[in-house]
């Protein structure tokens, strides 16, 4: 996941510009093909799920900001705002990966973690910057 600051207030994480590069490839491979694949239906069709695909992977990250957390997934965008917010955790093991606990105890994993396999930051100091989001904004 790369780290960059759009604005000076929020912490926006996305997947590294080799998985974004790949990935806009793959969406350029399937606006290409109802062009290639013969007959047209069959094209059309391959080439909005090729395509898809591809945009699923440019819109995953998430936005930590004034606001909350802004978690854009493969399928959906989950909001949460900071009032319910409890704390921030890291779970190891295979299906480990940083958390957020809600204040009404539910824990919930933080999607584009999956993709973080080979990120430089680890989840330990993720974890520990978000935390320090969630005292600022919290007051």
């Amino acid at each position: 996941m790369t780290h960059t600051g759009e604005g000076h207030d929020d912490l926006v994480l996305r997947p590294s510009r080799v998985v974004r590069g790949a990935a806009a490839v793959v969406l350029l491979c399937g606006l290409a093909l109802p062009f290639v694949i013969t007959p047209i239906g069959i094209g059309v069709f391959a080439g909005a799920l090729v395509a898809l695909a591809g945009f699923a992977g440019l819109r995953v990250g998430m936005r930590v900001g004034p606001g909350g957390l802004v978690s854009h997934g493969v399928l959906r965008t989950t909001r949460i705002p900071w009032t319910e917010v409890e704390r921030f955790g890291v779970k190891d093991g295979v299906d480990g990966g940083v958390y957020v606990l809600t204040t009404g105890g539910e824990t919930k994993p933080l999607p584009w973690e999956e993709l973080a396999a080979g990120a430089r930051t680890r989840r330990g100091d993720l974890c520990g910057q978000l935390e320090e989001m969630r005292s600022a904004y919290q007051g």
